[in-house]
Formats: structure tokens, sequence, C-alpha cells
């Protein structure tokens, strides 16, 4: 009889290790596929151009595939924007590099004033300063603004010399950048309202980080009610006796360690 409860506790044992050793084997599995997943994305990604779509509500963005990596990958895949990372304090996430240029729209005429001073037409000449301004509001978000100051040298009625100074030479734009998810694949999406911008280049790498997207805890104890199925001791008769056994029944567990 112990010789047989002997050969049944090595089962049970034999059996644990191997339900341990097919654990590790599918998270090994679930690794691999992810890495696959992740090679085939980043090659995607790596020949990918930017493409012009529009959005629900009809305006233009541009579009390319985004890179997924550890910090420490991105280094092969794109060091320009692992040396940006490296500038960078805290751990980052998500970084993009965009490259745009923006097709200013002519400016309208606008007057100007200005002062005099001397008298150009004698052999002393004279100077003409000119101040020039204009402001573009495109909405309340886009604008351009532009002033300068012009001083012109005359003297026996030539112009001998001329200054041009740019005082102010602002331009505002909205600029909205993202992710979405496009055929299995997660793209960067860019856009502006400023009149004919147009990016030539978009980089950019998403990091996936533990603080970010925290894995639930998991608890320690459960409850559970259904069949069971298993080896134990049961009552047989009026003595004990080990063996299997099916049936339905309610179970508690308390999970010390976890793999």
């Amino acid at each position: 009889m112990l010789k047989k409860l002997d050969t049944r506790i090595l089962l049970l044992i034999a059996i644990a290790v191997l339900v341990f050793l097919l654990m590790q084997k599918c998270d090994a599995v679930r690794d691999l596929q992810t890495d696959l997943q992740w090679s085939n994305s980043n090659l995607k990604a790596l020949n990918d151009t930017i493409t012009t779509t529009k959005n629900k509500a009809g305006q233009l963005q541009y579009e390319k595939d985004v890179l997924l990596s550890s910090q420490e990958g991105l280094r092969e895949l794109n060091s320009r924007l692992y040396h940006e990372i490296k500038k960078t304090q805290g751990q980052v996430a998500y970084i993009a590099e965009l490259v745009a240029g923006i097709d200013i729209p002519k400016t309208p005429p606008s007057s100007g004033s200005g002062t005099v001073t001397g008298n150009p037409c004698d052999s002393l000449g004279g100077t003409f300063t000119v101040d020039w301004e204009a402001k573009q509001e495109f909405d309340s978000l886009n604008s351009r603004h532009l002033r300068t100051k012009t001083m012109v040298e005359v003297q026996n009625g030539k112009m001998v010399r001329n200054v041009t100074e740019t005082v102010t030479d602002e331009i505002r734009f909205n600029l909205i950048t993202g992710l979405v998810e496009k055929n299995g694949n997660f793209e960067i999406f860019v856009r502006s309202d400023f009149p004919n911008f147009k990016p030539t280049k978009i980089e950019g790498a998403f990091i996936p980080r533990e603080r970010l997207f925290p894995s639930q805890k998991k608890k320690n104890f459960s409850v559970g009610l259904g069949p069971q199925i298993g080896w134990g001791v049961i009552p047989k008769s009026s003595t004990w006796n080990n063996g299997f056994y099916i049936g339905v029944g309610a179970s508690f567990q308390y999970t010390i360690f976890r793999f």
C-alpha cells in the first residue's frame, strides 16, 4: 500500500513539473510571437512613406507607420530618435520628429507710415524711413504677423544706401498629432489648419512602459464552484483512502508562489 502511495505521489510531482515546464514554454512562445510581430511592424515602418488622407471632417492629414521598440532596441532602428531620448530626463513612452514646410500665402498689399529728414534733392541729401506691417489671421490659432522698417539715404536725387530691419516676423500655427491603428499597424498622424502646411519627414517610435499600462494585480486567493477532478484522500466506508475522484463541489485556493 505504501509503495502504491509513493508511486502516485511521484506521478503527481511529475505532472506538476510537466505543467510548470509547459507554462514556461508557453511564455517563451508568446515572447517570440511578440518579437516577430514587432519585427514585421518595424520592417513595414522603415519602408513606409508619408501618405495623405482625410479625416471624418474632411481635413487633410499626413500619416506614417510608427516603430514599436524598447529604448535600447531603438538604437538600431533609428539612432536619431534614440539619441533624442537619451537627452530627455525620465522615461520616454512616445517620441516623434517632424520636418514640415509652409507655403506662405501671398501677403496682401498694405500701406505704411514713415518719416523724412533733410532734403533728398540737395547736395547734402537726406533719408526716408518707412514702417511697413502686414497681419493675416487665418483663424483663432493660425496667423502671420510681419513688420519691417526700411531706411533709404538719398544724395543729389540718387539713392546711395538702404537698410531694412525686420521688427516682427511671427507665424503661429496649430499642430495635431497622435497614433491611430490601421490594418494591424499603428501610424502617426499629423495635421495643421495653417494653409498649405505639408510635412516632408515624419519619424516616430512608441516605447511600451509598464507605468503607462500596469498589469492588473492578481489575487492570491480564489473561490470556485463546479465539477472537480483530482487526487486526494476520500472517505470509504469507515476508513480514509487515497485515490482519484470526480465530483461536484466548492473549493478555496490560496497561491503562495506564482510563476
